[in-house]
């Protein structure tokens, strides 16, 4: 099952998924309600400052750091009102300030008088921006939902599909207990990067969990701790578990590797029966060992085809 996931965000809708991760604090200026944001850019003010870019560029958020609060707050008030209306057009959805200090009143009055919220960051400079470029591009680039699992295994992007009750959670758990991470479990977000890429994360509202039938719900980070998640991961393998049928041929060479399109991306695929007395987690391992071995231009059929030939000739000519 595939949805489409809504594009338009709101500076409020950005607040309330994000303030507990960047520690926001609203300062001035209301939370935004309606009033879009239209560019995943991150804005600075010596971009604003330097004249680059025009409207495309400048509706973006803008970012206050600590060094630039610092001399806003030293500068003649005629160069703090230069400054203002140089920032402060109807293009920037909101300001945010990323600091643990005060911020100058003349901020805070120039939000209210123009409607723009401002906000107070306590997160790390590098990991705002970070923050806020990844829910950006999630959200503004049109992503999908779908169903099934998001695994890093060795390192690895896994989508793992199939239909309901085939075991994608159960053998995700294992694969969790084994050291592989966990992205998101039953409800995968798709969405496309910067790069052109396709990435994968998990809804806010389901993040962490996993349902286990039998057992409920569980908090995958806080049983087996941070280093048993990942926030995102790019797809690079599709793994399709389905239920042994005994009239289908299933392949037991693989000479080449199958390919499924998804969201007209083209990628590895491997496709797994599930039977009973199978060591799926196992099996799956496997079939990432055997995905990296072919990135590297290692094929164990080729080798073996190349010995029966080898052999073959050899005894041809006794």
């Amino acid at each position: 099952m595939e949805e489409n996931l809504d594009k338009r965000v709101t500076v409020e809708t950005l607040y309330g998924f994000l303030k507990e991760r960047l520690s926001l604090t609203p300062l001035a200026g209301g939370l935004g309600k309606g009033r879009d944001v239209r560019s995943p850019r991150v804005l600075y003010p010596s971009v604003l400052l330097s004249g680059y870019g025009e409207q495309d560029t400048r509706e973006g958020i803008l970012l206050l750091s600590d060094p630039f609060l610092e001399r806003f707050e030293k500068s003649r008030p005629e160069e703090k009102e230069k400054l203002l209306n140089r920032f402060y057009t109807s293009s920037i959805p909101c300001v945010i300030a990323v600091t643990g200090e005060n911020v100058d009143p003349l901020l805070l009055l120039e939000s209210e008088r123009r409607g723009i919220p401002l906000f107070r960051s306590e997160a790390p400079f590098q990991s705002a921006v970070e923050g806020l470029t990844v829910f950006l591009s999630r959200r503004l680039t049109g992503g999908h939902r779908i169903h099934g699992v998001m695994m890093d295994i060795y390192g690895v992007g896994v989508l793992i599909l199939g239909d309901s009750g085939v075991g994608k959670s159960e053998n995700a758990l294992d694969l969790v207990m084994r050291g592989h991470r966990l992205v998101s479990d039953d409800v995968v977000e798709i969405y496309e990067t910067s790069g052109g890429d396709l990435a994968a994360s998990s809804p806010e509202l389901t993040r962490y969990h996993m349902e286990i039938r039998g057992l409920g719900i569980i908090n995958i980070k806080d049983l087996f701790g941070i280093s048993s998640i990942a926030e995102e991961k790019k797809v690079q393998l599709i793994i399709s578990l389905e239920r042994w049928d005994s009239a289908k041929e299933y392949e037991r060479l693989g000479w080449e590797m199958k390919k499924k399109t998804l969201l007209e991306v083209e990628f590895p695929w491997i496709e797994i029966p599930v039977a009973p007395g199978r060591n799926l987690s196992a099996i799956i391992e496997v079939a990432v060992r055997v995905f990296l071995l072919r990135q590297m231009g290692i094929n164990p059929v080729r080798d073996i085809d190349r010995r029966i030939r080898e052999w073959s000739e050899e005894n041809d000519d006794q």
